[in-house]
């Protein structure tokens, strides 16, 4: 990579280059725009910036840093869950853990100011429970077979997003940051 280039530059070349025939994204909303004025959207090689801007519509920075990566990541959920089909639901692997460290998400949290949570079921169907700070993500999102095949497969994307905007429609406030200590 150039060193010649800042970040802003390189993700407008790499949004300028993407596949014309990337996969569709699933979102709702405006663009949340950074400190410096420009949309905050995700980059990847195979999406368009057609979809790079709908999975991004509507998110706004959050009140803690928590918040934010869980809505973010509740939107890379629903949009993969997007691309599974009706045999699937969504599992992920915590990059980085010892062991397996795969499971099937049922719900995700966050607690501000830090802290996100997974919880869902092991390989061997044993509930589990994983906070991870922030700052520490390294989740791989995978397709797993369906729990009970005769059920349609569940999809907490949309449930998680739901919920965050139910939230806000009905003037929940936002965590707020704690304040510096002089």
């Amino acid at each position: 990579m150039s060193d010649d280039l800042d970040r802003p530059q390189m993700s407008s070349r790499l949004l300028a280059e993407a596949s014309p025939d990337a996969p569709s994204a699933a979102a709702a909303g405006e663009p949340a725009n950074g400190d410096d004025g420009k949309p905050l959207l995700p980059v990847t090689a195979w999406t368009s910036p057609e979809d790079c801007e709908a999975m991004a519509k509507g998110l706004t920075a959050r009140a803690s840093p928590a918040e934010f990566a869980f809505a973010r990541i509740s939107r890379m959920i629903e949009d993969f869950e997007a691309k599974l089909d009706q045999n699937h639901e969504v599992g992920c692997t915590f990059v980085g853990l010892p062991g397996d460290a795969t499971m099937r998400i049922s719900d995700m949290g966050f607690w501000a100011p830090d802290l996100l949570l997974f919880y869902g079921k092991n390989g061997y169907g044993k509930p589990v429970r994983v906070l991870q700070h922030y700052t520490q993500m390294n989740v791989m999102l995978s397709a797993e077979p369906k729990e009970v095949p005769q059920e349609p497969p569940r999809r907490i994307g949309f449930a998680l997003r739901e919920r965050m905007e139910k939230a806000a429609a009905e003037g929940a406030e936002a965590p707020k940051a704690p304040e510096a200590s002089a």
